[in-house]
């Protein structure tokens, strides 16, 4: 009888230490996915290891951005931003990386959907507000490439890059051009951005009802040229 207790026990014992290697060997590998998982969504910048570089002329550069309302469909709000510094990645002549640093606080409008020039230094203030951008805790944001495909044509990619708002970032893919000529980089790049992604949330019906018609768009686009010399 006592050598069955025994051998129950053992049973049971054996039967334990099985189940909790069991049990760890699945731990680990769940978190080994979810790491993987979180890693890609922001990914590093891309290796520029051996790169020509090129600064970005802030003076020759240039972004305008548009944004509106969902429901009134000709109410068009435009305007600029300044870049504050960058730099582009070229290897034979291929773009492969870069950066470029927005300066938040040199937000402009140049129309304003009312049709009203008197209205858009409001319109300037609102937007630097914490409504919206709060310049004046976050006073720049950041472009940084993360990778680089090439398009059919010469000078024509396909770029993703970690987009950084309010200290939120987010991986965005968009078109762009770059070419190198005598030394200088002529580029280009169209950014549509969702801006509640990096929660800028006034008048945006993804999270307010009862807006009626002042929906503002949570879309908005940044339409970037860039000159970049060595």
């Amino acid at each position: 009888m006592m050598k069955k207790v025994i051998i129950i026990i053992l049973i049971v014992v054996l039967g334990y230490f099985v189940y909790a290697l069991a049990t760890k060997d699945t731990t680990s590998e769940t978190m080994e996915e979810t790491n993987t998982s979180t890693s890609e969504e922001v990914a590093s910048s891309a290796d520029t290891t051996d790169a020509d570089m090129y600064a970005v002329s802030e003076e020759e550069s240039s972004i305008t951005w548009e944004g509106g309302k969902k429901i009134i469909v000709d109410y068009i709000d435009r305007g600029t931003i300044e870049v504050a510094e960058g730099s582009l990645a070229f290897k034979e002549g291929v773009l492969v990386g870069g950066e470029v640093v927005i300066d938040m606080d040199s937000i402009a409008v140049t129309s304003n959907g009312q049709n009203d020039d008197g209205k858009s230094g409001m319109l300037v203030k609102h937007l630097k507000s914490e409504d919206f951008f709060e310049v004046e805790t976050y006073p720049t944001s950041k472009i940084v490439i993360t990778n680089v495909v090439q398009g059919s044509s010469e000078g024509e990619y396909t770029v993703t890059g970690n987009v950084t708002i309010k200290d939120v970032t987010n991986s965005v893919t968009f078109p762009a051009t770059a070419t190198v000529s005598d030394g200088v980089v002529n580029g280009s790049a169209t950014l549509t951005l969702d801006r509640s992604k990096w929660n800028v949330r006034y008048g945006s019906d993804s999270f307010f009802d009862n807006l009626g018609d002042n929906v503002i768009k949570d879309e908005f686009t940044l339409n970037i040229l860039l000159v970049a010399k060595q």
